[in-house]
């Protein structure tokens, strides 16, 4: 798990949700409908990459001596979706 400083954003998105407690207020959704055949082996595998990519996908935050840090997993394990 590598550890560094939040960026000045990442740190104002973490004091907004330790401040009100609702996770998820600046996510944005929305919905596909998907017709055909769903070969799931192979939306594993998107996901997994997608993860492997990004590396926001791989992060979460914690506060330590008053200090907010992003924790981020090296490695990307992979997406099982059943």
């Amino acid at each position: 798990m590598r550890r560094s400083p939040a960026s000045h954003l990442e740190s104002q998105f973490f004091f907004s949700d330790q401040l009100h407690g609702k996770p998820g207020l600046n996510t944005v959704t929305h919905a596909v409908r998907i017709r055909g055949t769903l070969v799931l082996e192979r939306l594993e595998t998107a996901f997994t990459d997608l993860k492997a990519r990004f590396s926001a996908l791989r992060s979460t935050f914690a506060s330590e001596d008053g200090a907010i840090l992003r924790l981020t997993d090296e490695a990307a394990y992979p997406v099982r979706l059943a």
